[in-house]
């Protein structure tokens, strides 16, 4: 799933799971209440923005700016674990 109309926001209203990918551009939001497992892919670039209020559990990839988009983006969380972290 790519995310990147200039300055787009969405909203997830429930737990969600990645096992695909998630590429966020442009300076889209997304904000997920509730908790993010994710074993796929999940980029940010360009300003892009990525808030989960509840836990995220990470077994593939997070990243900022890792396809050249520039500025990269920022990521918040309750609590973020790794289940591989290098």
């Amino acid at each position: 799933m790519s995310l990147c109309g200039v300055g787009s926001a969405f909203t997830a209203d429930a737990d969600s799971f990645n096992a695909g990918q998630i590429q966020l551009s442009n300076g889209t939001t997304l904000a997920i209440t509730g908790n993010l497992d994710n074993s796929g892919t999940l980029g940010l670039e360009n300003a892009s923005v990525l808030t989960v209020t509840g836990d995220v559990n990470n077994s593939g990839t997070l990243g900022v700016s890792f396809n050249g988009g520039g500025t990269g983006g920022s990521f918040g969380c309750g609590r973020l674990f790794l289940a591989d972290p290098r």
